[in-house]
């Protein structure tokens, strides 16, 4: 018994790692979206700039 709750234990804190890795590379891949618009968004820009 004992020896099986440490099994769930260990499946579990994978899951846990798997689930904070999984969420850190959904984050990354936002950001890199976010600053991609944004690059887009300032090369888009310099004409208004020159008519400011």
């Amino acid at each position: 018994m004992h020896y099986g709750l440490i099994c769930i234990r260990d499946i579990l804190t994978r899951c846990s790692a798997f689930q904070t890795l999984r969420y850190l590379s959904t984050l990354q891949y936002r950001f890199f979206h976010l600053i991609n618009d944004f690059n887009s968004i300032l090369h888009s820009m310099p004409t208004t700039t020159m008519l400011i």
